[in-house]
C-alpha cells in the first residue's frame, strides 16, 4: 500500500490559490470590487506623481489628512476625476484638497460620496496605455500583431508535431504487436455507484464555495454603506489591519483557499492497494482497487460546518442591509 498526492495537479491549483488573493484585492469597482485604476494627466501633483502614471486606488472608510485621494468633480456639466491630497477636514466631514504643485486649494470641499478611493501606489508610464488604445491606428496595429503572433505560434507547434511524428514513425514499424486482450465491458451498476459517489463528494463543496463568494460580495457592499460584517474572522482582522475592505478580502481568500484546498486533497490524496493484474478464463482483467483516505470525511465535515455557520452570517448581513 502506498499513499501519494498528485503533485503536478496540486501545484497547478496551488499556483492559482497564490494569485487569487491579489486578484480579488485589486478587483475593479466597475465589476463589484473596491479598486480603481486611473491614468494621471497634468502637473498638479508633481513631483509626487508625474504625467502618464497609472494610479491604483482602493476604497476606504477612514480618510485622513495627507492621504492622496481621487474624487469626482463636475465643472460646467462635465464630470472629471481629480487626484489631490487632503490637507484639512471640516466639521461637516468634508475635505479640503490641494495639488502638491498647486499654490491654492481646490475650489470646493469634497464630500465623502464624491471620493473614488485612496492612492495605494502609482506606476510610471503605464497611464499612457489607455490613451494609446483609444487611437484607431494603434488598435489596428495591435490586432494585426496579435494575429501574426498567433499564426507563427501555430506554425511552430505544427512543425514540432510533424518532426516528432517523423522521428517516432520508423520505431513504431519495428514493434511487434501483441494480441489485444478481450474488451472490458464496464458494469453499469458499478459505473452508476461511482458517479453517485463523485456527486456526493462535491455535494457540499460547491455550496460552500458559492456561499463564500456571496458573503464576500455582500460584505464589500455592506462596508460601502457603513455596515460592518459581524463574523468573527472579519471582525478580528478589521481590528488588526484597520481596513475593512482589506480584512474582507483576506477572509474571502483564506476561506476560498481552505475550501478549494480541502477539495484538492480529498480528491487526489488516496491510498492505492496495488494488485497484480490477473486474467480470468474469459480474458477480463481485474482492475486495481482504490481506497479513499479518511480525509474526504474531514473535508465533508468542514464544508458542512462552514455552510451552516456562514449561511447564518449571510442571513444576518442581509437583514442588516434592509
Amino acid at each position: 500500500m502506498e499513499e501519494y498526492i498528485n503533485l503536478k495537479i496540486a501545484k497547478k491549483y496551488l499556483a492559482i490559490l497564490a494569485i487569487l488573493p491579489v486578484l480579488f484585492y485589486f478587483w475593479p469597482s466597475s465589476l463589484g470590487g473596491s479598486a480603481d485604476f486611473i491614468s494621471v494627466y497634468g502637473q498638479s501633483m508633481v513631483p509626487t506623481m508625474e504625467n502618464g502614471e497609472l494610479a491604483v486606488l482602493k476604497q476606504d472608510t477612514n480618510y485622513k489628512i495627507s492621504d492622496i485621494i481621487a474624487y469626482h468633480f463636475s465643472e460646467l456639466g462635465v464630470n472629471k476625476v481629480i487626484i489631490h491630497r487632503i490637507i484639512a477636514e471640516r466639521p461637516d466631514h468634508s475635505f479640503v484638497l490641494k495639488g502638491d504643485n498647486n499654490k491654492s486649494v481646490d475650489p470646493e470641499a469634497v464630500k465623502p460620496n464624491q471620493i473614488i478611493g485612496k492612492l495605494l501606489f502609482h506606476v510610471p508610464y503605464v497611464g499612457y496605455l489607455p490613451l494609446l488604445m483609444k487611437q484607431p491606428l494603434v488598435l489596428i496595429i495591435t490586432m494585426m500583431g496579435l494575429a501574426l503572433f498567433a499564426m507563427l505560434e501555430k506554425n511552430a507547434k505544427d512543425k514540432k508535431k510533424k518532426n516528432e511524428t517523423n522521428e517516432v514513425g520508423p520505431a513504431k514499424a519495428q514493434v511487434t504487436k501483441e494480441p489485444a486482450p478481450a474488451a472490458f465491458t464496464p458494469d453499469p451498476i458499478k459505473k452508476k455507484e461511482k458517479t453517485h459517489k463523485r456527486t456526493k463528494q462535491i455535494s457540499l463543496f460547491v455550496p460552500a464555495l458559492l456561499l463564500n463568494m456571496a458573503y464576500y460580495a455582500l460584505g464589500q457592499y455592506s462596508i460601502s454603506h457603513g455596515i460592518m460584517p459581524r463574523d468573527f474572522f472579519t471582525a478580528f482582522l478589521i481590528g488588526l489591519v484597520k481596513d475593512p475592505y482589506l480584512a474582507g478580502t483576506i477572509v474571502f481568500s483564506s476561506w476560498f483557499s481552505a475550501i478549494l484546498g480541502s477539495y484538492i486533497l480529498s480528491k487526489y490524496s488516496i491510498s492505492v492497494e496495488y494488485q497484480n493484474a490477473m486474467k480470468t478464463a474469459s480474458g477480463i482483467v481485474q482492475m486495481n482497487r482504490e481506497r479513499l483516505i479518511p480525509f474526504k470525511k474531514s473535508a465533508q465535515l468542514f464544508w458542512m460546518i462552514f455552510t451552516g455557520l456562514y449561511g447564518l452570517y449571510t442571513f444576518v448581513l442581509i437583514s442588516n442591509l434592509r
